[in-house]
Formats: structure tokens, C-alpha cells, sequence
């Protein structure tokens, strides 16, 4: 609550101050709108777009949902990110003529605009009074599960207030930022400041800069740019391949120097995942929800994969269900934990793609029209809409992408390849995925496919031969993986500078001291390209699991707009 607080009084305070500063989203457009009854015409539901304002009648400043009506809205490419605290303002009231309150209300959030999930469930309020000009309240979207928002549902749940006007009226939605660029807007208020007037109250600054700090104390690990080994856990086991990170970065899984499976997080450290007695020769924690509080992946006795489901309320459960007599392995699993997507194996040994929920259970995808052979489902997008792998046909393997709406559609090869290539990684919205084609011998090439422009071949940074995609942020633009040459390196493609090997990008852009690691597999990427984690050989020569932190560009700005600003002050 505090730092909600504290960030919407920063933005009064500097909206007064510079008008031609910003802070937070608004809804951008109406996507949806289904009114209620009754609901008031004279207050158009557009009225809730763009940021909160007054007036002295309602139904200028308030759009009218009415009883048990339901509006989808667009926050626009930016969305809204699941930080801590607070997420979201609702934005009631704006009118001086009446006393204010609002009716219950349900908040849904989506990816896509198609798979909704339930954020909040909101309370009517009592009377606010005496009059207010605006009346916020607070959401946080986390009970969602997922990282980032761009649409979002909100449903008049019919609660009756006893006011004359029956329904939902709402001023404005605003997603609140992250504190990096709360900052970066105070700064670049600092700078307004001393273009506007030569000498400025050393109050003023005082307080800009106190506010500031109380900013700064929120801001997150993935603000500062760091890297670390993960470790040993209790038990004296190394963490050594990481398989997955959570699509908010908080929680990373896979297994260990002695065959076991691990999550770990910053709170809470390793925990250590059993095999409900199985005498296992491996276990791998291949999926995280966004909570941690699931992990899917699978383990291998007596020479059968089984996969499993581990909650610490339950521990391990075995997926028996998922089998075709052979055994089966769950690669993936959407950020609120209900969608897995993974392969089963019939009793002859041929696998085939699936996609699991508990309310309709075994569902087989990636099925090709004249593929007969079987497949293999490998990732799942965070908001669970989107499975990826190959589907077979004797010596040929293709990448598919299936969604409910498209089914099962083959991605495709890149030109050169010799009609195989397999689709390693999704984005959390569905939009993208990444994989690599097989050319010949020891030659693979990473790839990048989208809808609109198909696949194309990533490159690597020395002409290596051999590339593989594993990861891929949100909107796509951040991709990990690795190439190999005479030695694998972890790999990092974006749009502006193509293929670079992640060492040398934490070192030279970040300045954090590596020496002595080698970063040889870049396993996966949270949805905001921030937190990345793969597997290295340590200064010891021992393979370790590791992390890394690289901040938004805001911050990097926010650290050269303050130098500058001290430079100048010096100088003046």
C-alpha cells in the first residue's frame, strides 16, 4: 500500500509541477462493452478512458457499466506488469455535486485479449463523505498468475449499494509503473527544474530527492545488474541445470549434481523437490508456475519416464494419467500452474504431444495432417493458450504451434535445412516461438518465428555452426539460447543487436566481473527479458546453475540522467 501510495503522490505532485512529464497507463481504447441494467447512456462508457479528470457533473467524467454489465479494456503494448504491492488504480468519483460510491466489482486480466484470469474480486463501498474530486482504489494483480496484462475484464458483480444509480460508474484505470521510472520521471523533473530557473530552492530539491529515496528502497533485484551462482544446496548437491525461470523472474527450478530436482528463489532459498519413494536415477524440474507453488517435470526409474506434479502442500504427485503405457514427461507449465503440456509415450516407445488440465484432462496436440509418426510438446505459453514442440514423420521433423482457436500448424523450415526443425520455446503470449533447424551434421541453426513473418534463422555471434533458441521474452525482442564451437557459450539475440554472446554483454555493458566462469547455456528468460538464467562452468571447473539480472533501459538512463545532472551542478 505504501508504495502505491507513495507513487501516486509523486505523480500529482509532478504532473502539477511538469505537464509535459508522465507517469503511469491509462486504458486506451474500449475493446468490448456490454452494458448493464440499467446503465446510463448519457455517461459513455469512452469516458473511463485516458487518466483520471473532474468536473462538476458525473456523467461527464464517469463511464456507466450498469448492473452486472462488463467492459474489456486495452492498457495498450505497454500493459500492466505484476509488481510488488499494487498494480492497478480504479479511479471513482471526479464530480463535486454528489457524495460517491461504487458498486462490487470482479477484475480479470489477459495476455491476449482471449484467456482471462481472475486478479480481484472488489468490495462495494459505503458512502465517501464528505465529497472527494477522486476516490482510488487499489488492485494487485498477482492472484492472476500472470507477469503482464495487456487487457483487462471488469464485471459489475450486482451488488446493491442502495444508490439511486444502480451499477458501475468508473472514471479512469490507471497500471501504475515501476519504480525504476518513477525515478527516471523525478530526475527528468530535476532537469525541467534547472532549465526553467537558474536557482532553485534547496528545499525543493531536498524533497524531490528525499521522495526519491523512499522510490529507490522499493525497487527490485532485477533493477541493479547482478550475477550469481546458485550454489549448494543443504544436502551438499551443486545446482547445476537450471531448466526454467517463472515468467515473473522470482523462481527458478531444475536439478542437481546428484540427479534431483530443485526450485529455488530469493525468499526462500533451495528447496530440495522428492520423488515420492521412487528409486530414481534422475529427476528434472522442467516448469515453474508464477508462484512457485508449482512445479512440473519428470523422473526416470527402471528405464520408464514418469511425469510429476510437486506443490508443498501435496509434494510429488505422479501424472499417471498422462501415459500411453510407455511412460510420459511434462516439459511446461502455464504461469497460475493448471496447463501442462509435455509428451506421453506409448508402450512401443513412440511419443506423442499432449496438453493437460485438471478440468478436461489429457488433450493430444500437435498432430500434422500425414504425420503419423508421434511428437513431442516442449513448451507452454505463460497464459496456457499456446503448446509448442515437433510432430514426426519417419526422418522428417517439423515445429508445431497449437492453439484452440488454430489447432495444430506446422512452423516450417528454414530454407537450407534438411526438413527438421523443433520448437523449443514460446513467448508468454503465444506470439512467438523459438527453436532450431538441422542442416546437416553438427550443423543447427537457431530460429525466430512469428506469425506474420514466418521463420527466420537467428545467426550467431562467430559463426558457429551449431545454435539453439531456448528462451524468449513478452514482445519477443530478447532471445537466449547457445552456440557451439570449439567450446557452447551462452548466446542473447535482440532486435537492435542481433547475436552476442551473454558474457561479454554482462561484462562490457553491465560491468560485472565473470572471471573465471564460462557461460555455456542460456536456459531461460522472465517475460521482461530481465532475469536470465542457464548453465556455466564455475571458476572451480564444476558445472553450476546460474542468474543474472539486467535492468530496463530506464534505470541505465536513470543512472546517466543523475550523473549528468551532478556534472552540471558542479560546473554551475
Amino acid at each position: 500500500m505504501r508504495d502505491a501510495v507513495l507513487r501516486v503522490t509523486v505523480g500529482l505532485v509532478l504532473a502539477a509541477l511538469f505537464p509535459e512529464l508522465s507517469l503511469g497507463s491509462y486504458a486506451q481504447s474500449v475493446v468490448e462493452f456490454i452494458p448493464g441494467d440499467p446503465y446510463f447512456p448519457d455517461a459513455p462508457i469512452e469516458n473511463i478512458l485516458g487518466a483520471p479528470d473532474t468536473a462538476p457533473g458525473w456523467t461527464s467524467v464517469q463511464g456507466s457499466i450498469g448492473n452486472l454489465g462488463v467492459v474489456v479494456v486495452d492498457m495498450g503494448a505497454e500493459g500492466v506488469r505484476d509488481l510488488p504491492g499494487n498494480d492497478l488504480i480504479f479511479w471513482f468519483g471526479g464530480f463535486s455535486d454528489a457524495r460517491e460510491i461504487f458498486e462490487g466489482f470482479r477484475v480479470e486480466a489477459s495476455i491476449d485479449g482471449a484467456a482471462f484470469f481472475l486478479a480481484a474480486d472488489v468490495p462495494p463501498s459505503a458512502d465517501i463523505w464528505p465529497p472527494v474530486p477522486l476516490t482510488p482504489v487499489y488492485v494487485e494483480m498477482g492472484q492472476s498468475g500472470l507477469p503482464y496484462a495487456r487487457y483487462l475484464r471488469i464485471t459489475d458483480l450486482g451488488t446493491d449499494t442502495g444508490h439511486v444509480h444502480a451499477g458501475l460508474e468508473l472514471n479512469a484505470i490507471e497500471g501504475l509503473p515501476e519504480p525504476s521510472a518513477i525515478m527516471l520521471l523525478m530526475l527528468g523533473g530535476l532537469v525541467v527544474l534547472q532549465r526553467r530557473a537558474r536557482r532553485v530552492g534547496v528545499m525543493v530539491i531536498a524533497a524531490v530527492v528525499g521522495v526519491l529515496l523512499l522510490s529507490a528502497a522499493s525497487v527490485r533485484a532485477a533493477d541493479i545488474p547482478s550475477f550469481q551462482g546458485l550454489g549448494r544446496l543443504p544436502n551438499g548437491e551443486l545446482a547445476m541445470e537450471p531448466r526454467s525461470v517463472s515468467s515473473n523472474g522470482d523462481f527458478v527450478v531444475g536439478q542437481t549434481s546428484g540427479g534431483n530436482s530443485f526450485r529455488w528463489s530469493t525468499s526462500d532459498g533451495f528447496v530440495l523437490l522428492g520423488d515420492s519413494g521412487h528409486t530414481s536415477i534422475n529427476t528434472y524440474a522442467e516448469g515453474v508456475s508464477a508462484d512457485g507453488g508449482v512445479v512440473v517435470g519428470s523422473v526416470t526409474s527402471a528405464g520408464k519416464q514418469d511425469a510429476f506434479r510437486w506443490t508443498p502442500q501435496q509434494g510429488t504427485e505422479f501424472l499417471e494419467s498422462l501415459s500411453d503405457g510407455g511412460g510420459s514427461t511434462a516439459a511446461g507449465l502455464s504461469a497460475d500452474g493448471r496447463v501442462v503440456v509435455g509428451t506421453s509415450y506409448s508402450s512401443s516407445g513412440a511419443g506423442q504431444a499432449f496438453r493437460y488440465t485438471p478440468e478436461s484432462g489429457r488433450q493430444t496436440i500437435g498432430s500434422l495432417p500425414g504425420w503419423e509418426s508421434g511428437g513431442a510438446g516442449l513448451a507452454v505459453s505463460a497464459d496456457g493458450s499456446t503448446g509448442v514442440g515437433f510432430s514426426s514423420n519417419g526422418d522428417d521433423r517439423q515445429a508445431f504451434r497449437w492453439t484452440e482457436t488454430t489447432g495444430t500448424i506446422g512452423l516450417g523450415w528454414l530454407p537450407t535445412s534438411v526438413l527438421q526443425s523443433t520448437a523449443l520455446g514460446v513467448s508468454p503470449d503465444g506470439g512467438v516461438v523459438v527453436g532450431y533447424c538441422h542442416h546437416g551434421p553438427n550443423e543447427e541453426e537457431a530460429f525466430k518465428w512469428t506469425i506474420d513473418g514466418g521463420m527466420v534463422g537467428l545467426g550467431t555471434p562467430g559463426g558457429e555452426q551449431e545454435s539453439y533458441a531456448y528462451g524468449v521474452s513478452q514482445d519477443g525482442s530478447i532471445i537466449v539460447g547457445e552456440a557451439r564451437g570449439l567450446t557452447p557459450q551462452s548466446v542473447i539475440w535482440d532486435n537492435t543487436h542481433g547475436a552476442r554472446y551473454l558474457k561479454q554483454v554482462l561484462s562490457d555493458e553491465y560491468g560485472l566481473d565473470l572471471a573465471g566462469w564460462g557461460l555455456e547455456r542460456a536456459y531461460a528468460i522472465s517475460a521482461d527479458g530481465r532475469v536470465i538464467v542457464g548453465r556455466g562452468a564455475n571458476p572451480a571447473g564444476q558445472s553450476e546453475a546460474w542468474i543474472a539480472y539486467i535492468p530496463e533501459p530506464a534505470t541505465l538512463l536513470l543512472l546517466a540522467i543523475g550523473g549528468l545532472a551532478v556534472m552540471r551542478r558542479r560546473r554551475g
